[in-house]
């Protein structure tokens, strides 16, 4: 789950992707997330598999992805835009 905290204050949304991985988007909203009542709306069944995801401004967005790590190298995920804790990874 990708919180915008919009501590630099910038674009509408920030585009957010993970290197290497598709994802399915199965949430999102805006305000603060809520642990309790927003995962009950989660899109479980149908949702969009992307690889890019705007992350709305002073909202958030919940993906799902299957990390593989190969058996002779490493996994490496970069995360683009998190600098001064502009975004909360869950």
């Amino acid at each position: 789950m990708f919180q915008g905290t919009n501590v630099v204050n910038g674009a509408e949304n920030h585009p957010v992707h993970l290197h290497g991985y598709s994802f399915y988007v199965v949430g999102t909203g805006f305000e603060n997330f809520n642990n309790e009542t927003d995962p009950k709306n989660y899109n479980l069944v149908d949702s969009l598999e992307l690889n890019t995801v705007g992350v709305p401004k002073y909202g958030w967005a919940a993906i799902r992805f299957r990390a593989v790590i190969q058996e002779y190298g490493s996994c490496i995920v970069t995360w683009n835009g998190m600098l001064l804790g502009a975004w909360r990874l869950f």
